[in-house]
This record gives structure tokens, C-alpha cells and sequence, in this order.
């Protein structure tokens, strides 16, 4: 709460922002518990003092927390900003009108997950999570997504809350049955002390090809069995170095938590001079920045209803007044140490998404993405990976990217048809098939004819025969007709035959070949017959 109670003094400071008014923080610790947060919310409800006055909620922290006073808001006409909530339920404007939030929703990590699989070519992924979470409520929302892109969900495994160690071994075995090794297991602190040991014991770790998503707000040292065995009640079965062995080169992602350093901040300073000078806190609370934000979106969006509607100061439980000022909040847009702050129409803001792998005991920035945008609407339109490789390590063997477990796809027996008509192995056999039938037709063909002529007592070299009786044309003489029936007309004539001089001979004209060569053959032979064509 440092980063907030510092934004509430800037804001205060400030002459040009609510001058007439002075901003408050009222804080209380609501311990992620849904109960002690309602409590706590009613608590101010009740003293008319502080609701008259009750600007709005910044926080709660928790997403679990968020859902009941998100939707009991509306019927008080309060808002509620959050600065850590990145539940994707939230989204829903007429169950949450009045809430907003200062950081990102997890629902746009679907993007970030999609150009991943893209680029590592990962094409089978798994999910692990507590049943009834809202915060893990995006993954199921992205599962179509990304099936559609042909990226399949091989599992969506979901554990009750109350569980046995048998019980999550049981789960792990499942996936690793299924050849599960992309896995996003989006735990809390001990869920995820308990998963990471089983997957050390069941050799699922990035030394075995295994690509572990986890949550980035894990404590910093959630992993440290040696202290969580002697000081909590919990038994995890195995030691702080098998941990680290376990859950080296996990990956996770967050919204960037600030700006780049070089950026000019809403009190016009660069985003690293802000954060040199409120380091004490800035390097503590991750969230700190998304904290300081949410207090400059009240400020700003309460400066301009103070100016345009003065009267609505004194009445900000109305549901006119209410919906003023989330009008105008819709409307902020302004850089903030988070970056720009702009809800584009939805209740969240867009920032770039930070990728980071773990080792050498501790998180590395190993990537970025960079959502497309359009002003109007509050969607992202894909968006840039820019990805550091030589950031980002591999722990298998041969130090290489990890395969998502999909099985070598069967040999074609027909792979150089397939080469030579550049096809698909089922589409090689499909032409084969017709080459075969081709060749088959033929031969049949052929031997059929073979057959009829054989027959017929037709040889095939017949032909070869009757070249001796060919002579010139102009070697015959014709001089009378003889007559004509079915295979022709018959004349009379003269031939100079070889040998023989002028002889007397019957020329006749054929119509085909073949058929002249039947009646040859089923006729009477004369040496004085001869063919016209």
C-alpha cells in the first residue's frame, strides 16, 4: 500500500488535480479471504460518514476477493478499481459495471500462448489447475482459441481443493500416459510445492523434455521445501535442491509491470527516475506500480467531474453521478509508470506482456509481447513475440526445444511417388492406384485381342506376307467392270507382273484393312487378285 499512499500524496500536492478537494487512503488487510473483504466493504457502508464520501475501492488484491464486492458495487453505486485482479470473469460489464482495473486481464495471455506453440512448433499442450478457481478461468476460455489455430488440448485436468499427495501423482501420471509435455499449472505457492516434487520424482522435468508454465506471483521462495516442511503443516517428500532441480526453466508471464525507464510518467519525470526515487517499495511489490495508477485514474476522473459537474461532488452514490464517472474513467487515457493507462470501452487495460524463464534461482526476462491494438474496442488483434535467445535456455540433453510428445508421423511406402508429384503420402497412393488400373485395363485390352485374332487363325505377321504382291498403280490397266457386291466393285483389267509380263487380272477395292484381310483369309486364294486402294 506504500506505492498508493504515495500516489495520494502526489495527487494531493498537485495544484492543477482537485484542488478544492483532499484525497484519502483507508486501508484495511482483507487476507485474500472473500468473508474478511465483504466485512470490511459493509464496515464502510455502514458509517455514513465514510460512505457519503467513499470515492471508490482500490483493490482487493486477490481475484478470488474481487467477484463479491465487484458485484454488490453496482447496487450501492460504488466503483472498484483493482491493481492486481486478473481475473477474466470481471470482464462481464453488465454483471461489473463499475469495475475496472489497472492492470491487464489473464485472458490476454491467450495471445501470448498462441504465438509461443506457433514458434516452437508445439502443437499438444495440457492444463493443471484447482477446480472452482476464477483466476484460472482463462484457460478453458482460450482451449477453443486455440484449437482452432490446430493447437489441441490433450487434457484440461482440474484437482479439488482438499487433496492428497496420492492424488496429484495420480493426475501427473495421467498426463504423462497422455505424452503430455507442454503443461500450464496455474497453482498457488503450496499446490504448486507439491506438483513440481511429484514431477521431479516422475522425471516430468525440463531435463526430460518438459515445458512448465507457472504463475509469476509465486513467492519468491515458494519453492524452499527445507523451511515450508518445519514451519508450516504441510509434507512435501522432497528437499529444497531436488525442488530447484524440478522447477528450473519453468516459464511464466505478466503483464509489464512499468513502463521502459525512458518513459515520461504522468508527473512528467522518466518511469526510472520515479522508481529510483520510491525504490523502497518499488523493489518489494511488484504490483506497486499498477497501485500508483489506480489512485491517478480516481484523481484524474474525479477532476473532471468536479468541473463538469460540480453539484455531483457531494452526491457520488447516485446512479447518475455513478455513471458519470465511469464515463469518464472510460475515457482516461494517460501515461502512467505502468505504462499508457487506456480501458478502450472494457474494464481492463492493455500492456505488454512479459515472458520469463527461471534459473539460476531467479526469473529472467527472456521475451516480450507487444499486443495489437485499436482505440475503439477492447481486443487485441494478435500482436508481436520478440523473443531472446540467448536469454532463454533448454535443460534436455542435446539442449534443444523440447517436442510437445506428438508421435513421429508413419512412413510412406510410396515416398518417392510422393516426392516426385510433390503430394501427400494418401494422395501418392490414390495416383498409384490409377497407374495400376491403367496398366491392368491395358493388358486385359491387349490379351483379349490377342485371343480374338489367335482365334480367327489370323498370325500377327500377316501383313508382312502381301508385301510381295504389291506393285505400282501405274503397272495396272483397267479396262472393264466385272460387277459389284457386298465387299465392293470388281473390274477387269491387265497387270505387268513381275516375271510374267501383261496378265490378265481382277482388280478389286477395299474399304478396310482388316476387313479385307478376313475375307482373305476365308476365301479362295487366286494369284490374279489384285487389291485397289
Amino acid at each position: 500500500m506504500e506505492a498508493a499512499q504515495t500516489a495520494v500524496m502526489a495527487v494531493n500536492k498537485n495544484k492543477t488535480i482537485l484542488p478544492d478537494y483532499h484525497l484519502s487512503l483507508l486501508v484495511t488487510d482483507g487476507k485474500c479471504s472473500p468473508d474478511l473483504v465483504m466485512k470490511n466493504f459493509i464496515d464502510f457502508i455502514v458509517l455514513r460518514d465514510y460512505y457519503n464520501k467513499l470515492a471508490g475501492v482500490l483493490g482487493p488484491a486477490c481475484s478470488e476477493t474481487v467477484e463479491p464486492i465487484a458485484g454488490v458495487s453496482k447496487h450501492y453505486h460504488i466503483l472498484v478499481v483493482s491493481y492486481s485482479a486478473e481475473g477474466a470473469s470481471f470482464s462481464d460489464r453488465k454483471k461489473y459495471p463499475y469495475f475496472f482495473r489497472t492492470i491487464g486481464e489473464n485472458q490476454h495471455y491467450k495471445h501470448v500462448y498462441l504465438s509461443l506453440f506457433k514458434k516452437f512448433q508445439w502443437r499438444r499442450v495440457a492444463a493443471l489447475t484447482e477446480d472452482g478457481q476464477k483466476y484460472t478461468e482463462y484457460i478453458s476460455l482460450m482451449q477453443e482459441d486455440l484449437e482452432k489455430e490446430k493447437i489441441k488440448f490433450i487434457a484440461n485436468k482440474k484437482f479439488p481443493r482438499e487433496r492428497k499427495t496420492e492424488d496429484m501423482r495420480w493426475h501427473l501420471e495421467d498426463l504423462k500416459s497422455k505424452r503430455a509435455r507442454i503443461i500450464i499449472a496455474d497453482v498457488v505457492d503450496d499446490v504448486a510445492r507439491v506438483v513440481m516434487c511429484e514431477a521431479y520424482k516422475l522425471e516430468m522435468t525440463a531435463k526430460q523434455g518438459y515445458v512448465w508454465f507457472l504463475p509469476v506471483w509465486l513467492n519468491e521462495t515458494w519453492y524452499n521445501t527445507d523451511v515450508f516442511n518445519v514451519n508450516g503443516s504441510e509434507i512435501v517428500n522432497c528437499t529444497t535442491k531436488q525442488m530447484i532441480e524440478a522447477i528450473t526453466g519453468y516459464f511464466a508471464m505478466t503483464h509489464a509491470y512499468y513502463a521502459p525507464d525512458d518513459a515520461i510518467m504522468q508527473e512528467n519525470i522518466t518511469v526510472g527516475q520515479w522508481k529510483e526515487k520510491y525504490k523502497k517499495f518499488t523493489n518489494v511489490n511488484a504490483y506497486a506500480g499498477f497501485a500508483y495508477d489506480a489512485i491517478w485514474t480516481y484523481a484524474l476522473a474525479l477532476n473532471n467531474l468536479s468541473q463538469t459537474d460540480p453539484e455531483a461532488m457531494s452526491q457520488l452514490h447516485t446512479e447518475n453521478t455513478t455513471n458519470q464517472l465511469v464515463r469518464l474513467v472510460e475515457e482516461t487515457d494517460f501515461y502512467g509508470v505502468s505504462g499508457r493507462i487506456k480501458f478502450r470501452g472494457g474494464p481492463s487495460r492493455f500492456s505488454v506482456i512479459d515472458i520469463m524463464q527461471w534459473y539460476d534461482g531467479k526469473i529472467h526476462i527472456v521475451g516480450h509481447f507487444h499486443p495489437n491494438l485499436t482505440d475503439g474496442k477492447p481486443e487485441i488483434r494478435g500482436g508481436n513475440l520478440t523473443f531472446n535467445h540467448s536469454a532463454v535456455r533448454w535443460f534436455t540433453p542435446d539442449r534443444k526445444v523440447p517436442q510437445d510428445g506428438a508421435l513421429p508421423p508413419p512412413s510412406c511406402a510410396v515416398s518417392t511417388l510422393a516426392d516426385v508429384f510433390d503430394v501427400e503420402c494418401q494422395t501418392a497412393i490414390i495416383i498409384l492406384n490409377v497407374i495400376v488400373a491403367g496398366m491392368l485395363l491395358v493388358t486385359v485390352v491387349g490379351v483379349c485381342y490377342y485371343m480374338k485374332t489367335k482365334s480367327l487363325g489370323l498370325p500377327f505377321d500377316m501383313h508382312s506376307d502381301l508385301d510381295k504382291w504389291e506393285i505400282h498403280r501405274e503397272c495396272v490397266c483397267i479396262n472393264r467392270k466385272l460387277g459389284e457386291g457386298a465387299f465392293g466393285t470388281v473390274y477387269g483389267g491387265e497387270a505387268d507382273l513381275p516375271g510374267k509380263g501383261w496378265t490378265a487380272v481382277a482388280v478389286k477395292t477395299l474399304k478396310g484393312w482388316i476387313d479385307e484381310v478376313l475375307l482373305a483369309a476365308g476365301g479362295q486364294r487366286t494369284s490374279n487378285f489384285i487389291a485397289n486402294r
